[in-house]
This record gives structure tokens, sequence and C-alpha cells, in this order.
């Protein structure tokens, strides 16, 4: 483990970028918390292209409205969806089908 909590150098870099990170797992992860109605939405659409076969997209918003629109989002795709309370935000998780 590096000194900032990453296991990996790789993970480190990928989450210092835009607030879209993939981690070792092939799992891809938005933070859009902060973010208004449609955005969580948008970036999770955008997200969800480079999402691999079996592979998940965690999108974490505090957006009231998030976990429908992104389940639209998971629907439209073809993707199961789940979504958790996580304190003030929402862990919601679109999981590509495997094949």
């Amino acid at each position: 483990m590096t000194g900032h909590g990453f296991r990996s150098r790789e993970a480190a870099v990928a989450a210092s970028g835009d607030g879209v990170h993939a981690c070792h797992c092939m799992d891809t992860t938005v933070d859009a918390r902060g973010l208004a109605c449609p955005l969580p939405a948008v970036k999770a659409r955008g997200a969800l292209a480079g999402v691999a076969p079996g592979a998940a997209l965690v999108v974490l918003a505090t957006d009231p409205e998030a976990p429908i629109d992104v389940a639209a989002v998971a629907l439209d795709a073809g993707c199961s969806f789940e979504a958790e309370r996580e304190g003030a935000a929402w862990r919601l998780t679109l999981r590509r089908p495997a094949s």
C-alpha cells in the first residue's frame, strides 16, 4: 500500500483525475457528489461506455433525484442496478452483463 491509502500506484494515479477513475479490479467510480440533476446521470452514461462486460460502474451522488435518473440509465443500457445510502450520499451501482 502506498502512503496515500491506495493499493497501487496505478490506483493512486487513476483516482487523481476528473472525478472518474478505475480501480485495479476493473470497476469504475464516478464521483458526482455535489452535482445537481441531470449531471449524475449524464456522467454515468458517459462513463458506462468504458465499462467492460461483467464490471460495475459506481456512481456516488448527493442529488436526491440521482437514484431515479441513474436507474433509467441502467435500464437503457441493460445493466443491473442497486442503490445504497452512504451517509449524505448515494452509492449507485450499475453492472454490465457478463457477455
